[in-house]
């Protein structure tokens, strides 16, 4: 007897972990044996899913039992299995049959999907609500920061670029259809300077447009000659110019502000001619900005912004 064989007897003998059983091999009679019974479910992949079987297997040793075969019977306390031989033995270790619990031959199978699939979807979908809401929220925040900076960088004020607004909808929760939008409040002005139109007197006559001289309108708004000469208290005279644009000018001086005001010299002393507004036609208004490059950009922004959310969800999921 080798060392090793003692071991194996060793193991079956101990009442621990070996146990008796009655052996019955097809078309034989049933012989005593001792075994060690291991009971486990075999899981097995199948696709995206799980099949679970309940088993019970056995070690036989060598010396009790030489060839088992397929169709084999154990009986364990008056329970039948019947056995397969697992491949590949090895000698003189002992024989591990698998075996299936119960007297006639058969299998209980159990299908697991892991994860499950329902459950995913659903996972997935409001992933993917959050993750498109949170695109488009990032992407009208970024157009509104573009577009006002590139109203202050122009010189056109602060006013005027806090009046580019934005809003995500929908306004409260998550959506795959999410959207934002960005606008102004001051459409007219703001469509005036990114255009760059031709500018026409809606009368068909003269533009007037005020000099420095002419002071600012209420609430810093530009005056226009007939309110001028109503706070001035002066009237304003034609003058033609063949060359250049014509003026409306006031006889009056100039104040230490540097605008027109009414003489009262008697003598006429600092008395002058001021030109108040410049007459044109029509003018071309500059185009100083350019809104809609950057609202390609954050078009363009969007599939990269919805990625990057869907993954940043998943990785705070882990």
């Amino acid at each position: 007897m080798t060392a090793f064989s003692a071991v194996v007897d060793a193991l079956f003998n101990d009442p621990n972990i070996g146990r008796e059983a009655i052996y019955t091999s097809a078309g034989g009679t049933p012989v005593l044996v001792r075994i060690v019974s291991r009971q486990a479910d075999a899981i097995t992949d199948f696709g995206d899913a799980r099949l679970w079987s309940e088993t019970t297997k056995v070690d036989l040793r060598v010396a009790e039992v030489a060839t088992p075969r397929p169709g084999d019977r154990v009986e364990i306390d008056g329970e039948a299995l019947r056995g397969l031989p697992h491949p590949g033995r090895a000698r003189p270790r002992p024989r591990t049959a698998g075996l299936d619990r119960g007297v006639a031959p058969g299998m209980k199978l159990k299908l697991d999907v892991t994860p499950d699939i329902v459950a995913v979807m659903a996972a997935e979908a409001k992933a993917g609500e959050k993750a498109v809401t949170a695109a488009m929220r990032e992407a009208g925040t970024g157009l509104k920061t573009a577009w006002r900076g590139q109203i202050t960088g122009a010189g056109l004020g602060r006013r005027l670029a806090n009046s580019i607004r934005s809003q995500t909808y929908p306004k409260a929760g998550e959506s795959l259809n999410a959207a934002a939008l960005v606008w102004s409040k001051a459409p007219v002005i703001v469509g005036a300077h990114d255009t760059g139109p031709l500018i026409r007197s809606k009368d068909g006559f003269w533009l007037a447009i005020p000099l420095p001289a002419a002071g600012k309108g209420r609430r810093g708004a530009k005056l226009t000659p007939g309110e001028w000469e109503r706070r001035r208290g002066m009237r304003l005279r034609f003058v033609y110019r063949r060359r250049g644009p014509s003026l409306l000018v006031a006889d009056g001086r100039l104040n230490t502000k540097g605008l027109a005001v009414a003489s009262r010299s008697k003598t006429g002393r600092g008395r002058a001619t001021v030109p108040i507004f410049l007459l044109v036609p029509q003018v071309k208004l500059p185009k100083r900005l350019n809104l809609d490059r950057d609202a390609e950009r954050a078009l363009d922004s969007v599939p990269g912004l919805i990625v990057a959310n869907w993954v940043e969800g998943h990785l705070k999921s882990y």
